[in-house]
């Protein structure tokens, strides 16, 4: 059996093996679905095979009859199918785990803390250490060739549009919130609420900590919209990141219409590789960083 082969037994093993138990419900005629069968579902997703191709590592989403929520642990397991097992546990949020390319250590997502931040993990100790304190959550990491630094999405918070200076109001006193005023397009999602002000940048963090490092700037949705963040891919060399953004003065009324562009890690500088109608993205740069896909 091939590689590939054997790596999709496995997540085809890992599927069948949390969806069991629901299918033998739709089998038993007795059992009739309700509600409450929901917090019996368990979802696989995000598979990352990790750089040598033994190990897969993937998110598995639940919901909690206690607290009526959604969470997401992070699991593991061989290419073959074995040792099948938990990386975190508990009612959490663990996201978007992605390997090192050496597959020593592994980068995900975590608001194990409180809010959701980046979080290492060293494969072969388990020993785990969070890299950022962010206002606003990171999302979309990615490595650089070389594992010293880490690609991320974030909210550069920003202000609405000013329509009048208020009075403060006297000391001890409890007043309503201000009046707030918006300007885009997209303000509001439902279960989310009203949008916080500003645009999503690309930013990049040492892998060992320390203070992440804005690459893109400006009033542009540089580092995805309010439908989701841009994962920024980096060039073989380490020198640039490749990301589908949406410059164009229309962009709230033409959010699709995206280019793709490449920043310079270094000094932030722009160029765009794409010009044309519609939708370009998932940049994949080629080994050899002359072509991308």
């Amino acid at each position: 059996m091939t590689p590939k082969a054997r790596i999709a037994v496995a997540l085809l093993a890992v599927t069948l093996t949390i969806a069991s138990s629901p299918l033998l419900w739709a089998q038993d005629a007795s059992h009739k679905l309700s509600a409450m069968d929901e917090f019996q579902i368990q979802l696989p997703t995000d598979p990352q095979i990790s750089p040598d191709g033994k190990k897969i590592v993937y998110v598995r989403r639940f919901a909690d009859p206690m607290t009526d929520k959604r969470y997401s642990n992070l699991w593991i397991i061989n290419a073959d199918g074995t040792d099948h097992r938990p990386l975190t546990s508990g009612n959490r949020s663990d996201a978007s785990p992605r390997w090192s390319p050496d597959g020593m250590r592994l980068a995900y997502l975590s608001d194990t803390d409180g809010k959701q931040q980046i979080y290492i993990r060293w494969m072969d100790t388990g020993q785990t250490a969070r890299i950022t304190n962010l206002e606003q959550a990171p999302d979309a990491i990615n490595w650089s060739p070389d594992g010293k630094m880490l690609s991320f999405s974030a909210l550069v918070s920003g202000k609405g549009p000013h329509l009048a200076d208020l009075p403060a109001p006297p000391s001890g006193a409890k007043w309503a919130d201000p009046p707030a005023a918006y300007n885009r397009l997209v303000y509001r999602f439902n279960g989310t609420g009203y949008l916080k002000p500003g645009y999503m940048q690309i930013f990049v963090v040492d892998s060992e900590g320390g203070a992440p490092r804005q690459v893109t700037n400006g009033n542009f949705p540089n580092g995805g919209n309010e439908f989701g963040p841009s994962r920024a891919t980096w060039t073989p060399d380490g020198k640039y990141l490749i990301v589908p953004v949406n410059r164009h003065p229309e962009s709230d009324h033409e959010y699709l219409d995206t280019e793709v562009y490449e920043f310079s890690v270094a000094d932030g500088s722009l160029r765009a590789l794409t010009n044309r109608k519609g939708p370009d993205n998932s940049p994949v740069v080629s080994p050899n960083g002359k072509l991308i896909a």
